[in-house]
């Protein structure tokens, strides 16, 4: 049988537009993580600069400094 081009826009096209949006797919969420003070202050390391300098990061964190402060 067959179909006209008007059937095809006007029926088939929604169908695989508005079918095809249906996805429920939901990101995992991050775990929090809680460090203590003390898990924080002891993971501080020094990271070499190519022209001699240095600066310090944290993993825990993510956090980069340019000095270590002794008492955070």
């Amino acid at each position: 049988m067959r179909r006209s081009l008007c059937f095809y826009i006007m029926v088939i096209l929604p169908v695989l537009i508005l079918g095809g949006n249906t996805n429920q797919y939901k990101p995992p969420q991050k775990k929090q993580v809680r460090y203590t003070k003390e898990q924080i202050n002891n993971a501080w390391f020094k990271v070499p600069w190519s022209h001699g300098g240095h600066y310090w990061h944290n993993p825990l964190t993510g956090e980069d400094r340019d000095y270590l402060i002794d008492d955070l």
